[in-house]
């Protein structure tokens, strides 16, 4: 048996698995930045290949079906149930994973990945949201002036920046979350303990996360990393890493401004303040985009009514009244700026263009 104990800012929860999921921690471990909380926990997940006789439970149309109940706190018993396409692609060997499939060794890695992406996140954010907290797209660092968040579509460059400043910037700047960050309506930041997505575009003219990757892959690994990115390109090369633990000075820091990330055909870098309200709406709509093929668990709690009251989960459009509502006032007071990016800036010119900007709202 093995336990994984996990804060995401004012929620804690715990992992638990028997001896036949064991192999899940292997990855999950590696992932996660682990907790040491003892008490308070707002949730506990146990894997079983035994399904649980719950009154509430819903599938991730992939590899997990959930069962919820309350007896004695909020327990999540998830038990393997896979879709067609899982049941074929659990026999596959796990050479061909690594040829075809992006970042995945293997069947179990996929477990894995479907359980964090489609299970305990859309979890944590409704343990959030009732504590007037949220998932939000972006990519953040702490610094001594408070916590800057960088919002915006994928690809825009949240990751590049936020890793050049908390490797070339440690000084001043370290990880708070990477993809997705957790903030709450009165303005705090926290520590986001998930793993931070690494691309070849995100290492361009950076040998400092260039190292720190290597030193988590294998030289095979290193390899496939190569030739994905030479034959397949760069979004098809991923490899899923916890951030550094030497990188993390804070848990929860106050915001100082809020940046909305974007690409177009210009020559250099533009910035503008936008509106509060606006860039709520905007942020909103990015996190359902994001969450858009992990919202089962509200959906399905949708369709079967709780009768006896285990688990209040909230319509998709009553989640991102939340959302909205948790945005704005989390916003309120503080700066918002658009930063419009030249499509094929490099990381390193990119930072250091973003480290002068900050500079004006230290």
């Amino acid at each position: 048996m093995k336990e994984l104990k996990l804060t995401f800012g004012p929620v804690n929860i715990k992992l638990i698995s028997n001896d036949d999921f064991d192999y899940l921690f292997d990855y999950l471990g590696d992932w996660f930045q682990s907790s040491d909380v003892e008490n308070n926990l707002d949730a506990t997940f146990y894997f079983s290949d035994k399904e649980s006789k719950n009154k509430l439970s819903f599938w991730d149309e992939r590899a997990w079906l959930v069962n919820v109940n309350n007896d004695q706190g909020l327990n999540f018993f998830c038990t393997p149930k896979l879709s067609g396409q899982m049941k074929i692609i659990k026999f596959f060997p796990d050479f061909i994973f690594k040829i075809l499939l992006n970042d995945a060794p293997g069947y179990k890695y996929f477990q894995a990945t479907y359980f964090v992406y489609n299970v305990l996140i859309p979890t944590v954010q409704k343990l959030l949201l009732d504590k007037n907290c949220s998932f939000i797209h972006s990519s953040s660092v702490s610094s001594p002036n408070g916590a800057y968040l960088f919002t915006g579509e994928g690809g825009v460059g949240k990751t590049s920046i936020s890793s050049y400043l908390y490797f070339k910037k440690s000084d001043k700047f370290n990880f708070l979350g990477d993809d997705l960050s957790i903030i709450s309506s009165n303005g705090m930041v926290f520590l986001n303990p998930m793993p931070a997505n690494i691309y070849p575009y995100n290492v361009e003219c950076f040998p400092e996360l260039q190292k720190y990757l290597n030193e988590k892959m294998s030289f095979s690994e290193r390899m496939l990393w190569a030739l994905r990115n030479f034959f397949l390109g760069p979004k098809k090369a991923m490899k899923r890493i916890s951030a550094p633990e030497d990188k993390v000075k804070a848990k929860k820091i106050s915001l100082n401004t809020v940046f909305y990330l974007s690409r177009e055909n210009i020559k250099d870098i533009v910035v503008k303040k936008v509106d509060i309200v606006d860039l709520s709406y905007v942020s909103k709509n990015i996190l359902l985009d994001e969450f858009k093929n992990k919202l089962n668990l509200f959906t399905a709690a949708n369709i079967k009514i709780d009768q006896n009251n285990i688990y209040d989960t909230p319509s998709v459009d009553r989640m991102l009244e939340e959302v909205e509502n948790i945005f704005n006032s989390g916003f309120k007071n503080k700066d918002a700026v658009q930063i419009s990016i030249p499509q094929n800036m490099n990381v390193e010119v990119l930072g250091e263009k973003i480290v002068k900007i900050l500079d004006k709202y230290e």
